[in-house]
């Protein structure tokens, strides 16, 4: 019954929080334009680094594109369903947070499920067109188990992106500010659309171990190359995720207890 509970309340919201994005034609309108020329101009990007190198880590161009068809992917899932997540810190100096806990359900379900980011439907569509030419420019077989496994790791990948957001917004309960803080743990976010191999052993394992924005996105395309060296980390893709969701759950819960309202209440 709970399970059902929550389904249909997070059906509700969902549909409540769509029509709000939609209900301004013009904004929803420029914003989805805004979306697209930033991934365009990230695709002429990458096209003018292969038009001087002919590979980048060991990539070639279509395997590239896969890559940032697989970076943006869990992204767009994650903007979508979960993107609200960024709003915990507001809530808790604001004293809004105080409605959310007089409601009878999650805490940090309602926070997540009070508003939407439909221009992550956008990334996702950008996303599987990458992959579509990606495939086009290489000569990848992809079966059907491939399909699943890249389903499980997308998924898995959002809710990974969405339990690192957790973490850092929940230090909002102790710290004044921690946006700039979230921004910046985020914007790692942003290596991983080129393959991690180009980086510094260093910087490769702190995207593995510690901030693992590698299993975003690089696992998921190495799957589709059949790189066995990665092979470990993209089947432990789904497990790290369920880790992370389940360790950001507890630290968001050992922040509420610290929370003391600024109301006064």
């Amino acid at each position: 019954m709970a399970v059902k509970k929550y389904i249909l309340l997070y059906s509700g919201m969902l549909y409540k929080n769509m029509r709000e994005s939609t209900s301004y034609k013009l904004d929803f309108a420029v914003g989805v334009f805004a979306h697209l020329i930033i991934q365009i101009s990230s695709l002429f990007c990458t096209i003018i680094v292969y038009n001087n190198v002919d590979t980048l880590g060991g990539f070639d161009f279509g395997e590239c594109l896969i890559l940032l068809g697989c970076y943006l992917l869990p992204m767009g899932i994650e903007e979508f369903f979960l993107h609200n997540v960024w709003s915990i810190s507001k809530h808790v100096h604001s004293g809004s947070l105080d409605g959310y806990l007089t409601k009878p359900a999650n805490t940090l379900f309602l926070l997540v499920v009070d508003g939407t980011n439909i221009h992550g439907f956008i990334l996702t569509i950008c996303g599987i067109i990458y992959l579509i030419f990606g495939f086009i420019n290489t000569n990848i077989y992809v079966g059907c188990w491939k399909v699943i496994w890249l389903v499980i790791c997308v998924i898995s990948g959002a809710f990974i992106i969405f339990s690192i957001t957790v973490f850092m917004e929940t230090l909002s309960f102790w710290f004044t500010e921690v946006t700039n803080a979230t921004v910046m743990i985020d914007s790692l976010r942003q290596l991983v659309r080129y393959p991690i191999t180009i980086f510094h052993p260093f910087l490769q394992k702190f995207l593995i171990f510690v901030v693992p924005y590698a299993y975003t996105s690089f696992f998921s395309a190495t799957l589709l190359f059949d790189l066995d060296k990665y092979m470990c980390y993209t089947y432990a893709t789904p497990f790290v995720a369920m880790v992370m969701v389940m360790g950001a759950k507890k630290f968001f819960a050992f922040g509420l207890k610290n929370y003391s309202s600024p109301c006064g209440s």
